[in-house]
């Protein structure tokens, strides 16, 4: 009779870039002056313009200062459990922009 193995969700490889986010924002407005109130506005002011509600990843084009496209990359929690396909489909949303830059 074969035994059932469970196995550990701890052991699995992960995506979650929480902690290294955490420390990097941490660094980022300690360094840039502004209150964590102003930091907040202004991150609830980025997702109402980009229209994202929950943790997302948005590929902003600008060229000469100006924004020239945005996209919300919302097939990044599809994909989540495949990093190949996941770093696919980031590595050509930015080149898709960076082609607008060029152009």
């Amino acid at each position: 009779m074969t035994q059932a193995v469970q196995l550990s969700l701890f052991d699995q490889p992960t995506l979650n870039i929480t902690r290294d986010l955490k420390i990097s924002m941490n660094e980022a407005v300690s360094e840039c002056g502004l209150s964590r109130e102003q930091i907040v506005d202004a991150m609830n002011n980025l997702a109402d313009r980009y229209g994202v509600d929950t943790v997302s990843v948005v590929v902003v084009t600008v060229a000469d200062g100006k924004e020239v496209s945005h996209e919300n990359l919302e097939r990044v929690w599809e994909l989540k459990g495949d990093a190949s396909e996941l770093r696919n489909y980031v590595t050509q949303a930015v080149r898709a922009a960076l082609t607008k830059v060029n152009e």
